[in-house]
Parts: C-alpha cells; sequence; structure tokens
C-alpha cells in the first residue's frame, strides 16, 4: 500500500510539472486522492496490527489452552516478537519447524506444540531437524504444558531449549510490560 502511495505521488509531481490543462488538473486531483485514501488505510492497517498483537500479548494460559494449533503459533511469535526478536513464520509444510526467530544475528528454529499432554521427544527431535534445513544455529520446542523425561533428555544432548507451561508464562508477563 506504502508503494502505491509513492507511485501516486511521483505520478502527482510529474503532472503538476506538465502542462495545466484542465484534463490534467483533474487527473492529478484524482491521483492525489487515490494517494491520501492509500495512506490512511495504511496507517488504519498498521493500527489494527499493533491491537492484534498488543491483544495477543494479554491473552492468559487458559486462553492459551484453547487454542488451535495456528493460533498458539501466532501466539508464540508475537511474544518474541515483544522481545525484541525477528520473526518469520514459515509455511504449513514446515520441516518440523513453525517459527524461525533473529536476534543480535543468531537464527533460532522454533516447534511450538499446543498440548494437553505432556510433549514428548518426537517435536525436539523436529526442531532440530528443522533447525538445519532453515539454517539455524540454534533450536527450540514451546509448549503450553511440559515436556517428558526423554524429551528433556534428548533437548539437553542437542542443545534445544525448551519453553514449557511456566517459562511461557514468563514470557507472557515480560511482553505485557
Amino acid at each position: 500500500m506504502f508503494a502505491i502511495v509513492v507511485i501516486a505521488g511521483v505520478i502527482g509531481i510529474t503532472l503538476a510539472g506538465s502542462n495545466n490543462s484542465l484534463s490534467s488538473m483533474y487527473l492529478l486531483l484524482i491521483v492525489t486522492l487515490v494517494a491520501i485514501v492509500g495512506l490512511a488505510f495504511s496507517v488504519l492497517r498498521f493500527w489494527q496490527l499493533q491491537e492484534k498483537r498488543r491483544n495477543l500479548r494479554l491473552l492468559t494460559l487458559a486462553d492459551v489452552d484453547t487454542m488451535s494449533g495456528l493460533e498458539f503459533e501466532a501466539y508464540v511469535a508475537e511474544l518474541f516478537r515483544a522481545q525484541g526478536y525477528k520473526v518469520q513464520m514459515t509455511p504449513i509444510n514446515d520441516y518440523g519447524v513453525d517459527i524461525i526467530l533473529q536476534k543480535d544475528g543468531v537464527r533460532t528454529a522454533v516447534q511450538t506444540k499446543r498440548y494437553s499432554k505432556p510433549v514428548n521427544q518426537a517435536a525436539v527431535r523436529e526442531a532440530v531437524a528443522g533447525m538445519l534445513r532453515y539454517k539455524c544455529s540454534k533450536s527450540m520446542v514451546v509448549t503450553n504444558n511440559t515436556f517428558t523425561k526423554s524429551a528433556t533428555e534428548l533437548a539437553r544432548s542437542n542443545l534445544c531449549r525448551l519453553i514449557d507451561r511456566e517459562h511461557l508464562a514468563q514470557l507472557a508477563a515480560n511482553a505485557q510490560r
């Protein structure tokens, strides 16, 4: 949308410098109106996105427990965005990684699991394998639950960071500040 505003402005400036015929003036008026509407739409969309992000940060763990998997991914992405990370969502066929985080030149592959039971080692395997696929140097699994003993052991041996329910609550609290 910003590109449209810029293009309309360039056209308007060009037309303003050309001959002053009545048709050029009408065209200039139309281009100016398009630019204003485009700019207004862009500002409105920006504020809507900011409001959505603020609302995501205010959710409780009880809210998280009722989310779909995709909603949970968006929630986790927003929590990390609030911590200053650059966030990239992966495609649906994600090779075991839902989110790529980047901060201070370090890329982290994140697997999210919104589960009603403890997360097993399969999630850790997916995150570690996906880390290589997305050229990351770190991996992480984030859940609204806990991790099984085997998942914890596998994560430890692969230097995969685990974010359980307790740590997720801390991330949410930090995001709300």
